[in-house]
């Protein structure tokens, strides 16, 4: 389980979305009765580029690859706790495997939610992150 305490290293990540028929949704990574987004710690290799580790924290956490054309709303990103959150638009479907690291598979599901669901039911520090996203793209 992650350390839920103390300092954290900061990180990066994404607020994915995808548009159904005429219904935006966004992509919520499930773990036991919460969504995450898709998201991780800053690594040396990232060279301090916030986009950057979210680039690869997306594509580690549920395999899609997110690049600058894909940021339909602009580069700007929101802080939210220690990570700091880009808005992202894909047509890719996610599949969620083993961390390459470690191993472990840290997600159950990634599921694409109505705004109200994912705003419900994301872990509490991200909240503001996905009702940026949702007034980004709905005003």
């Amino acid at each position: 389980m992650r350390k839920k305490s103390g300092s954290r290293r900061p990180g990066a990540g994404f607020v994915l979305v995808r548009k159904f028929g005429n219904e935006w949704k966004v992509l919520g990574l499930r773990l036991y009765a919460r969504y995450d987004l898709p998201k991780g710690g800053v690594d040396r290799a990232d060279a301090g580029n916030r986009f950057i580790t979210a680039q690869r924290e997306c594509e580690e956490e549920c395999g899609i690859l997110v690049s600058t054309k894909d940021l339909k709303w602009g580069a700007d990103s929101i802080q939210v706790g220690h990570v700091t959150v880009f808005l992202a638009e894909t047509n890719q479907n996610p599949v969620i495997t083993e961390n390459p690291k470690s191993g472990i598979i840290e997600h159950h599901s990634a599921d694409w939610l109505d705004w109200d669901t994912m705003e419900e039911k994301v872990y509490g520090y991200l909240g503001p992150a996905v009702v940026w996203a949702r007034n980004k793209i709905e005003l």
